[in-house]
């Protein structure tokens, strides 16, 4: 009788061994790969949409994109409740994506060429540590570069002397502004490359810095809606450029501990 007990017992416990052995498979709740997937999906059908203006808020921004697909999600991205002039929209489907980027890119919305593209995400890789004495050294930190302040373009000031000029050729330089301000007292001009289009050209445009105010008037009147490497150019006022604060003077550096503490007195070698 004993013995048909204890085999009983043996047997019994080597089937609940055999059940929660390393190779037999476990069943966690809450599945992590679905999770991913999700994750992954919804990555894909979000855009990134650039060079918002800051008067685009929430309501705007879907509506602009809401004509080539169905809109789930925008964001606007704002920084102490000041806009930072991106932001991220969510469609329903991957074809509304595409559309978006080839339709989208390069239009204008409140007044600004916008930058649409596909968002990514990004890791961050990972910092390798240091060993040894490199691991002891402090870096030195390298000084914040500042930032313009940041303006609604309502609030903003008009220059008194200075032309902006959109819309031109990409083969556009400075002697085509030149040439083209042939008629007024020009002190410095600086072109730049704009954003592609979704037709793949990308037009330049620049600043012109005459030396009045009524050659600027003047310039505006006569140059705007003209024709310039086959292009219909569009001139205007440009504003004031934004201030750039000064850093904060820093306190003045502490005098390193050595200066002030007692010297350290010699060791003795020791007697052998």
């Amino acid at each position: 009788f004993f013995f048909f007990v204890f085999f009983l017992t043996q047997h019994h416990m080597s089937n609940d061994d055999a059940q929660n052995t390393p190779d037999s498979p476990t069943v966690t709740e809450g599945a992590d790969s679905t999770s991913t997937n999700n994750n992954k999906e919804i990555q894909s059908r979000r855009i990134f949409v650039g060079n918002l203006s800051f008067r685009t808020n929430f309501k705007s921004l879907k509506e602009g994109f809401s004509k080539v697909g169905t809109v789930e999600k925008v964001n606007v991205i704002s920084k102490e409740g000041r806009r930072l002039g991106f932001g991220f929209v969510h469609f329903a489907d991957d074809e509304s994506v595409q559309k978006a980027i080839d339709e989208m890119n390069g239009t204008e919305l409140d007044g600004r060429e916008i930058k649409v593209e596909r968002s990514f995400a990004t890791k961050r890789p990972a910092k390798k540590r240091k060993s040894g004495e490199a691991a002891q050294k402090p870096t030195a930190k390298k000084p914040k570069r500042p930032r313009r302040v940041r303006v609604p373009i309502e609030d903003r000031e008009v220059s008194d002397d200075v032309v902006y000029v959109r819309n031109l050729a990409e083969s556009a330089n400075n002697e085509t502004l030149t040439d083209l301000f042939k008629d007024f007292e020009v002190t410095s001009v600086s072109v730049h490359s704009s954003f592609r289009r979704k037709d793949g050209s990308k037009p330049k445009y620049a600043f012109v810095t005459v030396t009045s105010s009524e050659d600027q008037q003047k310039a505006v009147e006569t140059l705007q809606g003209n024709e310039v490497d086959g292009l219909e150019i569009f001139v205007s006022k440009a504003f004031k450029k934004l201030p750039i604060p000064e850093p904060e003077p820093e306190a003045e550096a502490e005098a390193p501990a050595t200066e002030n503490a007692p010297a350290k007195k010699k060791k003795k070698p020791r007697r052998k």
